[in-house]
């Protein structure tokens, strides 16, 4: 498990399928390691060659990192055209 502190809130993170998520608070989001993983290579396949994002993946072969590759050539120009009211946008001096 992963346990986060930030001020008073602690948070576990757990794999998702573990049977017990162990105490969290509202405010925790549950993530697998899959998902980091995914997360990676998605926000990193543009940034790198498919040999160095192969490396990284440690992915036996490179059809899976092209999966990922090719996951990330739709997604990332699709996120880039997301309408985002402004209530959600946040104030990015705030943090």
């Amino acid at each position: 498990a992963l346990h986060i502190s930030t001020g008073e809130r602690r948070c576990t993170f757990r794999p998702v399928f573990t049977a017990s998520h162990g105490d969290c608070t509202p405010a925790c989001h549950r993530y697998s390691f899959h998902d980091e993983r995914r997360a990676f290579a998605t926000m990193n396949a543009p940034n790198m060659t498919r040999e160095a994002l192969q490396a990284l993946m440690r992915h036996q072969s490179p059809n899976t990192t092209d999966g990922y590759i090719n996951m990330a050539m739709q997604l990332n120009p699709a996120i880039e055209s997301l309408h985002v009211p402004a209530i959600l946008q946040g104030d990015s001096k705030t943090g």
